[in-house]
């Protein structure tokens, strides 16, 4: 018999890809409530992970604080956003349960873990402050033919980095995505597909507040500035 009792409400859950889930987590908490009462608390996640599969599309590890160093073979990310939690926090103040004692975070933020959210992002959730996402893609003219792609959060908080950003323009880029299906740089930048005119770039995770991020060089016709459409 215990004194107290920890419900953890997130976790690999494979089948749907994803870590947390708030009506899931909303419906655990009020199954427990009901059957328990034990003092509890409740451990909410702040983190994300990379699922890497086996050439049989089995997974083969989870990659979470560090490095695994893995770059062959298929990968995806998994992050729980802010919104997601505050969302849940908001519920849980107007839910009754005498015995719930309060939160306990996993895992506590570090400078080294970039899957984590940043501490001022974990202050603003706790908080209850506002979460708005200040993130823009922007071409940066380096010369009257040569363009940098660059994503921006200048929000305080981190931000959802897009799912994908298409380029169509008489361009080429100098990053050349046909030596390799995925190619990964800083904050899991994704080159997956080039073709004439046209660039997909996709990503996963979270761009930290103030940072910018490069996502490639194009060189293009002069005066022609390629357009971008940008995918949530």
């Amino acid at each position: 018999e215990v004194d107290q009792v920890v419900l953890q409400l997130h976790g690999l859950d494979l089948q749907h890809r994803r870590l947390f889930d708030q009506q899931q987590a909303q419906r655990w908490v009020a199954s427990f409530a009901q059957r328990s009462k034990k003092p509890f608390w409740l451990a909410l996640p702040n983190y994300g992970s990379r699922l890497h599969f086996n050439q049989y599309h089995q997974l083969s590890a989870v990659e979470n604080e560090m490095p695994l160093g893995k770059e062959e073979g298929k990968s995806l990310e998994l992050i729980v956003k802010p919104q997601q939690v505050a969302a849940f926090l908001q519920w849980l103040k107007q839910f009754a349960a005498p015995q719930l004692q309060g939160v306990v975070w996993f895992r506590l933020p570090t400078s080294q873990d970039q899957r984590a959210w940043s501490l001022p992002t974990w202050h603003a959730v706790m908080q209850g402050q506002s979460l708005e996402e200040k993130l823009s893609v922007q071409l940066e003219l380096r010369s009257a033919t040569e363009l940098d792609l660059v994503l921006s959060n200048e929000g305080e908080i981190d931000a959802a980095m897009p799912a994908r950003i298409s380029v169509f323009g008489a361009c080429h880029s100098t990053i050349n995505p046909s030596k390799a299906s995925i190619h990964y740089q800083q904050n899991d930048l994704m080159i997956a597909e080039q073709q004439e005119h046209r660039f997909l770039f996709c990503f996963a995770g979270l761009l930290r507040s103030g940072k910018k991020l490069h996502i490639a060089s194009l060189q293009c016709a002069a005066n022609a500035a390629p357009h971008l459409q940008v995918f949530n």
